[in-house]
């Protein structure tokens, strides 16, 4: 076994995952780990495929019920808005989601993925409230509030990743650009990815090899393959990927758990 290891994750259980990206990994003999949230219509009206290919060796990993992300989204009603979950509704979700995905799978073992990468629920205080509605979000002064959070007035968000030691093994966080750092065991429940959404050939080479010089562990973040979604790796790019993954004796591609108990073992605590 190397030990350089990329693992394949794909979110939000889409069609494009059955009908391509699982044909173009068993073609090669590589398994993938499947973040699905369990109200996706492409999960629920899919349900006895997604149960296949988990019997197959993929992986399929909790991100959440409802998929909650802020209700700035256009596609976040109220009922799914972080803002208005607690620990204790997040919990209670993250616990049936998990008792579902047994029922299917029969494992006790699980990961998760945060939905849109995004561990903060609860309402915003004042000052983020009035970034968002003035469109300040992404300026300098939004980056002081981010970074000292005594700035935000009344604030009553709370960072969930608090919960899930009691949950999962392990957490997938969210990716931007390149990523190829040595992922410790502190990472361990937000495990930083590369968002390959839109990126080309040429981009995911250069991911692969800044990781053999810098890495241990390189983790790719799916949306869609091909088409399926407005995030999307398109197919020969995808195919280029696995091509070169598959041609390097060095890497050996894992499903998320599987890649974190090899780096950190059973007793990852220890």
């Amino acid at each position: 076994m190397s030990n350089l290891i990329v693992s394949m994750t794909f979110d939000d259980a889409l069609d494009s995952h059955l009908d391509i990206a699982v044909p173009m990994l068993e073609e090669r003999g590589f398994h993938g780990t499947f973040f699905v949230n369990l109200n996706a219509q492409s999960f629920v009206g899919r349900f006895s495929e997604w149960q296949t290919i988990a019997k197959k060796g993929h992986e399929l990993g909790n991100h959440t019920i409802f998929h909650p992300a802020i209700s700035a989204k256009s596609y976040i009603s109220e009922g799914n808005a972080l803002e208005n979950y607690s620990l204790d509704r997040m919990l209670i979700e993250l616990k049936t989601a998990n008792q579902l995905l047994f029922a299917i799978d029969g494992r006790q073992e699980r990961t998760f993925a945060y939905p849109c990468s995004n561990p903060i629920l609860g309402q915003p205080g004042m000052a983020k409230r009035l970034l968002r509605q003035s469109g300040l979000e992404r300026t300098r002064i939004a980056g002081w509030v981010y970074k000292f959070p005594f700035l935000d007035v009344f604030s009553r968000e709370k960072n969930y990743s608090c919960l899930l030691p009691e949950l999962f093994y392990t957490a997938r966080g969210g990716g931007f650009g390149n990523r190829s750092k040595i992922i410790e065991k502190n990472d361990r429940y937000f495990v930083p990815c590369v968002c390959a959404d839109g990126l080309k050939a040429a981009q995911l080479q250069e991911n692969l090899n800044r990781f053999r010089k810098e890495g241990n562990w390189l983790v790719f973040m799916f949306h869609g393959i091909g088409s399926g979604h407005h995030l999307v790796c398109e197919h020969p790019d995808f195919g280029y990927l696995l091509d070169k993954l598959s041609d390097d004796r060095g890497i050996s591609v894992l499903p998320f758990l599987q890649a974190a108990r090899m780096l950190w073992g059973k007793n990852a605590d220890a």
